[in-house]
């Protein structure tokens, strides 16, 4: 990148951050809990994804525990994400392969 490309992109920055202030990243502490919000972040607004996230921190005192629920209920626990069949197949996939790789889900 050249000097002129590098001096645009900061001047582009300051202005979005200017018009709609500057992002607010944050990270979870667990990496699993990470993985699982990404899977229910996919095509919906946050609003959707961290409200099925956060009934299934309710509802689960552990991922383990998650495993035990037919795939078809925790679609409709996470409805309100969006394409929630094919995104409770894939967190019953990822959650048995973290399972079968590393035996638990802790750090």
């Amino acid at each position: 990148m050249d000097f002129d490309s590098a001096a645009k992109i900061k001047r582009i920055v300051v202005f979005l951050n200017r018009a709609y202030g500057k992002p607010v990243r944050t990270r979870m502490a667990d990496p699993v809990d990470e993985l699982i919000a990404t899977v229910l972040s996919q095509n919906t607004t946050d609003k959707n994804s961290l409200s099925a996230f956060a009934l299934l921190k309710r509802g689960f005192r552990s991922w383990d525990e998650l495993l035990h629920v037919p795939v078809r209920r925790l679609a409709r626990l996470i409805k309100s994400a969006g394409l929630a069949n094919i995104k409770a197949a894939r967190i019953m996939d990822i959650l048995h392969e973290i399972k079968r790789r590393e035996g638990t889900y802790r750090r």
